[in-house]
Order: C-alpha cells, then sequence, then structure tokens
C-alpha cells in the first residue's frame, strides 16, 4: 500500500546513477514537451474564448513559408467591408464543399468590393472572387504546429495522428520523473538540496538583501 512520505529522504536513500538518471533526463524532456503543448493548447483556447477568434487548421501550403501545414490560423468575423489589399482571409472553398482556404487579398474590385486571392506559394491568382457569401472572417492570429493532428486526420492518415498524440501522452507521463527529486543527479551532491523546495529556498536565501 502506498502512502505519503513524511520525511526528507535521507542520503543513504538517495537512488544511484544508471536507469535512475536516464529517467530523470527522460522526465525533464517529458516537462518541456508538456509545457510546448500546453502553451499551444492554452493559446488557442484563451484567444478564442476572449476575442472570439475561430481556430481553422491549414491543410495545405499555398501560405509557406509564412503559414505552414499543421499551423492553426484564428480568424475573427469579418465581411468584405473594410479589407485592404495584403490581408491574410479565410473562405469558403468553391471547389470542395466544406473546405476552407486561407489566401491573402491582392486585390479588390472597385465596383463590387469582391476580393482578388493568391497563395504565397502560388503562381497565379486564384480562379474566382471573394464574395460577400463567402468570405469568414480575417486571419489574426498564428498558432504553429497546433492543428497537424486534425490536418492528418482529415487527409486520411489516422495512424501517425494517433501516435503523435500517443507520444504526447507519454510525455505527460513521463515529465513526473522530471519533477522529483529523487531522479535528479544534482540532488545527491548534500544534504541541504534533497528536495526541491530546498534549493529554492536555498538560491532565494542566497540572493537575499543584507
Amino acid at each position: 500500500m502506498l502512502t505519503e512520505r513524511r520525511k526528507p529522504r535521507t542520503a543513504d536513500e538517495q537512488p544511484s546513477g544508471g536507469w535512475d538518471e536516464t529517467r530523470f533526463w527522460v522526465g525533464t524532456f517529458g516537462v518541456f514537451v508538456t509545457i510546448f503543448v500546453l502553451s499551444l493548447v492554452v493559446m488557442t483556447f484563451v484567444l478564442s474564448v476572449a476575442f472570439g477568434y475561430r481556430p481553422v487548421a491549414v491543410v495545405s501550403g499555398s501560405m509557406e513559408p509564412g503559414i505552414s501545414v499543421g499551423d492553426v490560423v484564428l480568424y475573427e468575423r469579418h465581411g468584405l467591408s473594410g479589407i485592404e489589399e495584403g490581408k491574410v482571409i479565410v473562405f469558403d472553398d468553391p471547389t470542395i464543399e466544406g473546405g476552407t482556404i486561407i489566401h491573402r487579398v491582392v486585390g479588390i474590385d472597385p465596383d463590387t468590393g469582391w476580393l482578388r486571392t493568391k497563395g504565397d506559394a502560388n503562381n497565379s491568382d486564384d480562379s474566382v472572387w471573394v464574395t460577400e457569401d463567402d468570405i469568414k472572417g480575417v486571419a489574426r492570429v498564428l498558432v504553429p504546429f497546433a492543428g497537424i493532428p486534425a490536418v492528418w486526420v482529415q487527409t486520411g492518415r489516422p495512424v501517425p495522428a494517433i501516435a503523435l498524440v500517443a507520444f504526447i501522452l507519454f510525455a505527460a507521463w513521463t515529465a513526473r520523473w522530471g519533477w522529483y527529486t529523487r531522479y535528479d543527479p544534482w540532488a545527491k551532491a548534500g544534504q541541504g538540496d534533497r528536495h526541491l523546495r530546498d534549493r529554492v529556498q536555498k538560491i532565494l536565501a542566497t540572493h537575499k538583501s543584507p
């Protein structure tokens, strides 16, 4: 039965190197992976809630190198009025039912206000104008890599998507090894810095103003 440890580990209880030290480095890597993934999720969620932005995953490389496959574009709902040339907009794909295109405005019809668009990586303009009924909004924020699993699923590649999610979950599970000072090789150096809390207090004490 597992019970909560009441006292700090003694020096004799500190684990030896080898596998324990390997677990520390694997756990440290897991910490960074977890923080990175959580930052992407939090950024997408917070901006969507705070500003009412809507996310859309990029499924093609027509806007590279600025916007790549697997990125997430957060866009603000907007009509044709007030959009200037050079803006990146999100609109319905006329060739695919339910599809979405993210391209840059390169021209505006002075009579109708319709928009001529083009992908940054494309050699020619899009073949159709963007009308009021087509436009979804104006791109506001780019979140790199956040949509990679969704893109893989949408393009019929569920295996790498599942593998990536499994890797992220494994990294999150191993992250605890990076936080446990029992696996930390530097925590074995002395009696006074066995635990993360003790080491933080020691650092703060050394930097305390006289």
